[in-house]
């Protein structure tokens, strides 16, 4: 095996080369000339890759951050709701001494709802 057989397990690495690189023949310096224009090649297509997947992700992020923003919006008509309808049960239950739900269960009107006054107050 030649001193510099580029095909070996052992790593090589640029400074290495540069230094021996008039030793080389021209066997060697056509395979170095290969590898290096096939890892150029590939680090090429690594970066297509790599902004092909970050166009995707900022995307993604868009489309998320939207959704994001409608759930928000959603969350706080919901809380309006319950308030709203918490104030209109507490009016009932203070304009008729109780509902007839309450009544009949023996529970609290507000826990009927899922709510409590604690979370009204």
């Amino acid at each position: 095996m030649d001193k510099y057989d580029f095909e070996d397990d052992d790593e090589v690495n640029f400074r290495d080369i540069q230094k021996n690189l008039k030793t080389y023949s021209q066997k060697e310096l056509r395979v170095l000339a290969n590898v290096l224009i096939d890892a150029y090649h590939g680090i090429i297509n690594e970066k297509y890759m790599l902004a092909a997947d970050l166009e995707q992700s900022e995307e993604v992020r868009s489309v998320l951050a939207g959704e994001i923003t409608k759930l928000k919006e959603e969350l706080s008509e919901s809380s309006e709701e319950k308030l709203t309808l918490n104030d209109k049960l507490n009016k009932c239950m203070a304009s008729h001494g109780g509902c007839a739900a309450s009544k009949s269960t023996g529970q609290e009107p507000n826990t009927l709802l899922g709510f409590s006054k604690k979370e009204h107050q």
